[in-house]
């Protein structure tokens, strides 16, 4: 399937959730609004999808041309637009008939994501030819997690909405952080890094997180966790986005201010690991690559299962397990050559560990990683969740030396390679990991039938 033939089979779920000003960022809105003012002339929307940029664009009274690869969408966009000034197009950006200088300004709003890099030269040289000279063009792109969340105008102060959540966040935080130590690792340690490492103790975590995460969705489906949305009355009539720009430019300057300061810290922290170690530097250069690919992904495991379990939905799972699998194959590559990976043991330890840690990652809303690039964004509800993680990480180390003899020392380290071989491990893995994606779609079947 192609880029335009999936977006098109699942327009109208975009268009929900994606087709309007309501439902984006109110700084997005002030940045396009305010470029926009700046533009001398006619625009071009390059990839307009819905066509509500284009609509915010063409209130201005200027001419506004929608471009699309998406039929769907362009179809959409003219259904839902009126203006004698905007128009909207079925076609390739990279490839339009218009002529040279056509366009005062184009927006390519996030509609180069999916270009792939061999093919972003010309899609560019082509703007570069419908741009009058000294024309503007306005990009939004994905650029660790505070750098990726600022750039995507995503850092903003958001408190929990009430004394439910703060209490879910540091109670599951505490299950989750308990767990996670008890049991040798977090869903990266002991689950997607812990399983292409050919671990036995990763698969018998997975498999009692993966419990704990049901019965998590369980005890969050319970009334005391259902707290009502509030309905305020618009007295006065005005619009949430009037004088809007003005607030953001503010807010604005307090987060670039805030950047300029992590970026400084940043360069400074890798100056003094590469001067200490390569390996430590390496280590902190590929944390803040890692970071930052978690905030722009919005990577979840908590919402693999969760969702799983609640909706039947399996593309977050698909991508853990297709990511484990790949993984997998380069991790014995460096196995091979000297590495030696981590095995822990394969006790009950890890079945407590692993079920406490589902449960409470669950009942907090996120996991490890989650709750860290979330954090980055000043949601405080995350916030509570990793205080509450260190609370349990800090239970665990006093009852750790008695615990441990009974629940861990005693118990095998099992490396599947020894068992199977190198080549036989990785296929044991492999179907496994396979087992685990019919499972998923075994279970999403489950939960349609059952909503029919």
């Amino acid at each position: 399937m192609t880029v335009s033939s999936r977006y098109g089979a699942r327009v109208a779920e975009y268009c929900e959730a994606l087709g309007s000003l309501d439902q984006m960022e109110p700084t997005d809105i002030a940045l396009i609004t305010s470029w926009g003012a700046s533009v001398p002339g006619s625009i071009l929307d390059a990839g307009c999808g819905p066509g509500h940029w284009a609509r915010l664009l063409a209130s201005a009274d200027r001419p506004v041309t929608g471009i699309d690869v998406t039929p769907e969408f362009i179809a959409h966009a003219r259904a839902a637009s009126s203006a004698p000034n905007l128009s909207f197009e079925v076609m390739d950006m990279a490839h339009t008939p218009y002529t040279d200088g056509s366009f005062a300004g184009i927006l390519a709003w996030y509609s180069l994501i999916h270009t792939p890099p061999a093919h972003l030269t010309g899609t560019l040289t082509e703007f570069y030819r419908l741009l009058i000279p000294g024309g503007s063009l306005l990009l939004g792109m994905f650029l660790g997690a505070f750098g990726a969340a600022y750039i995507s105008n995503n850092l903003k102060w958001r408190l929990p909405m009430s004394w439910v959540r703060v209490g879910q966040a540091l109670i599951g935080g505490m299950l989750a952080g308990f767990g996670a130590r008890l049991a040798m690792g977090c869903n990266l340690a002991a689950f997607f890094t812990g399983i292409p490492q050919f671990s036995l103790h990763a698969w018998i975590f997975a498999v009692f997180m993966a419990a704990g995460t049901f019965v998590g969705t369980k005890i969050i489906r319970l009334p005391l966790f259902r707290t009502r949305a509030r309905l305020v009355k618009n007295n006065n009539g005005i619009s949430k986005y009037h004088d809007i720009g003005k607030v953001s430019k503010n807010a604005q300057e307090i987060h670039t201010v805030m950047f300029i300061i992590a970026i400084i810290l940043t360069i400074l922290l890798l100056i003094h690991s590469f001067a200490i170690t390569t390996v430590l530097g390496l280590t902190v250069l590929f944390g803040l690559a890692f970071g930052f690919l978690l905030e722009k992904g919005q990577i979840c495991f908590t919402s693999g299962f969760r969702d799983l379990w609640n909706f039947g939905r399996t593309l977050m799972l698909d991508s853990i397990l297709a990511g484990m699998a790949i993984s997998s194959v380069g991790t014995l590559v460096f196995i091979m050559l000297g590495r030696t990976p981590k095995i822990f043991w394969a006790g009950p330890n890890v079945i407590i560990g692993g079920f406490l840690f589902g449960m409470g990652i669950v009942i907090a809303g996120g996991c490890e990683t989650g709750w860290m690039y979330r954090a980055m964004e000043g949601q405080v509800h995350f916030m509570l969740v990793g205080v509450g993680n260190v609370i349990g990480s800090m239970l665990l180390v006093f009852v750790w030396n008695s615990w441990a003899p009974v629940l861990a020392y005693k118990y095998p380290k099992v490396n599947l390679l020894q068992i199977f071989g190198n080549f036989g491990g990785l296929v044991v893995t492999f179907l496994l990991l396979g087992i685990c994606y019919l499972l998923g779609q075994v279970w999403k079947r489950h939960v349609l039938k059952k909503s029919l």
